[in-house]
């Protein structure tokens, strides 16, 4: 599904760049596919059961809640696999991975399932154990500047962050990430939990792009936030509107209210949609069925391609066949459905080796 943005004032590295796909974007492309050499073509047509990307320019992130069963329960493998050779993402969050799975058992799942060109391995980041489960961050490219959490910290299971490397030359910046798995159920401390996590990190969105603090990035580098956030109060959620806004509630803290995006705008809340029902919800054993797995976006930086919930219980058969699904996949793999987001980021422009009229 495509999706609505707010208009893009500035590339990454604030240099002209296109707007639209043009042929500037051709030449960087096939590095990029070079590095990323994903298993399925370049089309995007859900209505015939392809979920490739629209171009092999784009970043395709991907949050799943894989709800303990992602190699602990070895009658999922089956659909993981299928389920992850679908989407064919570049960047995962993973969350409720149990601890006791080991970053060699994900680095090689995922080689498994999805693997990479030249001998090249995944990269995977544990994040924070509640003594039971974490979120694990991995990517198809070499991440740095890893961490559990925020400075102040936030809450139970941390911020699984890193800055994602972009391929080179096609892009000269580099993607900042981070997973989470926000406090479940609805009310009371729960709520409360939730709100100091967004404090956190409605912080680190501000201290991010600000300098001093904890992090610095260099200017205009794109951000996101991915997982599940547990959102289930009724709207509007406190927490959500800390998150989005920067409205920080715990100012003691965390210091005072701060825009989370580079052009002091609130961050992009993408809701991605089911392609062929137009449904919202991830959860869907909720009653009713809730939206609680988001993506966040710094949106001033970045575009959104195409935003979409993958469901198979949605899908004809002649579109699961085509995808290499089977009807029940997402219902056996979690309780959760995965969520799936391509961003695209214009590439800036060479002038001695374009003539722009």
């Amino acid at each position: 599904m495509h999706t609505q943005i707010k208009q893009r004032t500035k590339s990454p590295a604030g240099r002209p760049f296109f707007r639209f796909p043009s042929l500037a974007v051709l030449f960087p492309a096939i590095v990029w596919a070079a590095l990323f050499i994903p298993a399925i073509g370049w089309s995007w047509n859900p209505s015939a059961g392809d979920f490739s990307k629209a171009s092999p320019s784009d970043v395709r992130l991907m949050a799943y809640n894989t709800a303990r069963n992602f190699i602990s329960v070895s009658a999922a493998d089956s659909t993981f696999s299928r389920i992850l050779k679908a989407i064919d993402p570049d960047v995962i969050a993973f969350e409720e991975i149990r601890d006791n799975i080991t970053t060699t058992q994900l680095v090689s799942r995922l080689n498994s399932i999805l693997p990479l060109a030249g001998g090249q391995s995944w990269k995977v980041h544990l994040g924070k154990s509640d003594g039971t489960i974490r979120t694990v961050l991995a990517s198809r490219t070499t991440q740095t500047l890893q961490m559990l959490d925020t400075v102040p910290a936030s809450e139970v299971r941390g911020v699984n962050g890193a800055l994602v490397q972009m391929p080179r030359p096609t892009y000269d910046f580099d993607l900042y990430v981070m997973a989470v798995h926000l406090k479940a159920l609805a009310g009371g401390t729960n709520t409360q939990r939730r709100q100091k996590a967004c404090d956190a990190l409605a912080k680190w969105f501000g201290d991010l792009r600000t300098p001093g603090g904890a992090i610095d990035l260099p200017t205009s580098t794109p951000a996101i936030v991915m997982g599940d956030f547990n959102f289930v109060d009724p709207d509007p959620q406190q927490p959500e509107v800390t998150l989005r806004t920067g409205d920080i509630v715990d100012n003691a803290t965390y210091g005072p209210d701060i825009k989370p995006d580079w052009d002091a705008s609130d961050l992009l809340d993408v809701t991605p949609r089911d392609p062929y029902t137009n449904a919202t919800y991830t959860y869907p054993n909720f009653t009713p069925p809730s939206r609680i797995d988001r993506f966040y976006l710094t949106d001033s930086v970045a575009i959104v391609k195409n935003a979409f919930i993958l469901n198979t219980k949605s899908m004809t058969q002649t579109q699961l066949s085509a995808a290499g699904l089977d009807a029940h996949d997402t219902e056996l793999a979690s309780d959760h459905l995965p969520i799936v987001m391509d961003i695209w980021f214009p590439v800036p422009v060479t002038l001695s080796a374009f003539s722009i009229e």
